[in-house]
């Protein structure tokens, strides 16, 4: 129910969708262009899928590495040190404003996206979903070198066993199992620490990670099974994406790429912000059914009502 729901709420406000895709489609365009010609060769005398290498087929991610490290010395240097990291860090931050601006339009009232009530959300919620997205990527790279140490731990357990199924089967399970289990309770605490932001109107970001925390570790199955099925959804899509990349797409005409492009992008953001709308109402429903006292503050300026 909260997933129909939230998808119901994101699409709705799709102009935030719009601002999300298009920073999206106009930074991989930043990224591409100074290639522009060898791409064009590299890909039939086509750029688009340089506009989102997470999600192609492998050989065409290695096609744009292979392109960075054949302008070495030109670009590759200025790519990996400055044009990749600041069109990360802008989209992210591009990224914590949009959900600042939106993220309250959910959890109460069943309010449409206007400007006013944008920029009144965004001015309050900014600042602490970026102080979230500092805390969270130093918990990632603490959480990266702990599962590295546990991969280590595993790798010299299972070094005196000949059996190579029974190894290669241990170690998925168990380290495959940490890292999945770890990297999922951060990525879950911090959405949920914005949805508690977005319900009750905090803004103190200790105090949001640790109320974020408790509920996570309290409903731990329910927050995860939700966050698996989000997860089933997207990479269906990313699939579907890499499939049409893969056989639809080569001879095909420009405009009818161009126009999938577009398609899939709005549709992944769409995704993305009905992700947080979904959790945000989970988060809801789950506080009030158990009593644990949540407060549903939406302030826009034009409207302030508790629940």
């Amino acid at each position: 129910i909260a997933l129909i729901k939230g998808l119901a709420k994101a699409f709705r406000n799709w102009q935030a969708i719009a601002m999300l895709a298009l920073v999206q489609l106009l930074l991989a365009w930043l990224i591409a262009a100074p290639m522009t010609s060898e791409l064009h060769e590299r890909w039939d005398n086509s750029m688009l899928p340089a506009a989102e290498p997470s999600v192609l087929p492998q050989a065409d991610t290695i096609a744009w590495d292979e392109v960075l490290i054949s302008r070495e010395g030109e670009l590759s240097g200025l790519y990996n040190s400055l044009v990749l990291p600041v069109t990360g860090v802008g989209y992210i931050l591009f990224s914590a404003l949009v959900l600042a601006g939106v993220l309250p339009l959910f959890s109460g009232l069943d309010l449409k996206f206007n400007w006013d009530r944008f920029w009144s959300n965004a001015s309050r919620f900014f600042r602490p979903f970026v102080g979230l997205a500092l805390i969270a990527a130093l918990l990632f790279w603490a959480a990266d070198t702990a599962a590295t140490v546990v991969d280590d731990l595993v790798n010299d357990a299972l070094a005196g066993n000949d059996d190579e199924a029974s190894v290669f089967i241990t170690g998925v399970l168990v380290a495959g199992a940490f890292r999945f289990l770890l990297f999922a309770m951060l990525v879950m605490v911090f959405q949920y620490a914005k949805a508690v932001a977005a319900t009750e109107g905090l803004r103190n970001i200790i105090y949001l990670t640790r109320k974020a925390v408790s509920f996570v570790s309290r409903h731990f199955v329910t927050a995860l099974m939700l966050f698996i099925l989000l997860g089933a959804i997207e990479f269906g899509v990313l699939a579907l994406d890499a499939a049409v990349w893969h056989f639809a797409l080569p001879g095909a005409d420009a405009a009818f790429a161009w126009a999938w492009l577009v398609v899939v992008t709005v549709l992944l953001v769409g995704l993305k912000l009905s992700f947080y709308a979904s959790q945000l109402l989970l988060y809801v429903e789950i506080s009030r059914r158990t009593s644990e006292g949540v407060r549903v503050d939406l302030d826009t300026g034009q409207y302030n009502a508790a629940y």
